[in-house]
């Protein structure tokens, strides 16, 4: 019997790969829709959470710190998180505490709030971040975008990644945008180009960042777009022939012609013709580069 079950199965699996194999993603598919609606129940009931405890504040923000405490030991995360609120100190940090390890997400995130800005002792971003993902992982989105941001900080982009996504997927628009942000970080350099291009007449020093990143990337039109900015400056940018003859120099010896002969030009400007003949060759055959390449000949020469 054991093995007829075997044959049995190696037959199905033969004759039948087809229909298994569509009976197979039909199934993964299902497994996927299942776990989405999952994700979906998981984020409305976190939801609510994060609204009852807003409608919470909103009832007990006028309390006093006397009826508050009425309750004695007995008080709840909702009372712990408005004493916290009202108190300063050792006192706020720790009725603040009670309150999100009782599973409240706003005290988790002004707990990663006030250890970020020095409000709790000592200041520390490394124990912001862990409320910080506290109230992420309870579904707030506020969280999900600041643990993103030291993330992103720290240029650990697929923790980044992982976070602006979160937030992503409940349509906050912050977090869409820093997480199209993070991905042109480790995108090609055509892209990081293309968005420095977007830049320019908008936030030059911003585009110049990103023209340095694509040209970390050997991309030759972004050091010749940098280095021409460092040769020119601008109101933002302060020029710097170092800095410019580098990139200028980086993208000529990729064979970019404009780059090229920008360079020649300032070898000529400075004197140094043998330079600048050898930059502007490579600038093609048009009949305007063959008269230049003619006349720095006889400056070599003479």
């Amino acid at each position: 019997h054991f093995y007829f079950h075997m044959l049995t199965a190696a037959a199905l699996i033969a004759v039948g790969g087809g229909a298994a194999a569509a009976g197979g993603a039909a199934a993964a598919g299902g497994y996927v829709l299942y776990n989405k609606r999952k994700k979906k129940r998981k984020i409305n009931k976190q939801g609510k959470s994060i609204q009852k405890e807003e409608a919470k504040h909103e009832e007990l923000q006028y309390k006093t710190i006397e009826e508050l405490q009425a309750n004695g030991k007995k008080a709840d995360k909702y009372a712990h998180y408005e004493m916290a609120l009202k108190l300063d100190g050792i006192e706020s940090e720790e009725h603040m505490k009670a309150a999100s390890s009782h599973g409240h997400t706003l005290a988790a995130f002004e707990l990663g709030k006030r250890f970020l800005s020095g409000e709790y002792e000592p200041q520390s971003e490394e124990m912001a971040l862990d409320f910080f993902i506290c109230a992420a992982e309870r579904g707030m989105e506020e969280a999900m975008v600041a643990a993103g941001d030291i993330y992103y900080n720290r240029g650990n982009w697929k923790e980044a990644k992982k976070y602006y996504k979160k937030g992503d997927e409940l349509e906050n628009e912050e977090a869409s945008r820093k997480l199209a942000l993070t991905k042109l970080q480790t995108a090609e350099g055509d892209l990081q180009c293309q968005y420095a291009k977007s830049l320019e007449e908008i936030d030059i020093k911003e585009a110049a960042v990103w023209y340095e990143k694509a040209a970390g990337q050997d991309h030759s039109e972004s050091a010749y777009r940098l280095g021409k900015m460092y040769l020119e400056g601008n109101e933002s940018i302060t020029p710097c022939e170092d800095k410019a003859m580098m990139f200028l120099l980086q993208a000529s010896g990729n064979g970019h012609g404009p780059a090229s002969l920008l360079l020649s030009q300032e070898y000529e400007r400075k004197g140094m013709y043998e330079e600048a003949l050898q930059r502007i060759q490579i600038c093609g055959k048009t009949s305007d580069i063959k008269a230049k390449i003619e006349e720095l000949k006889q400056k070599v020469d003479g």
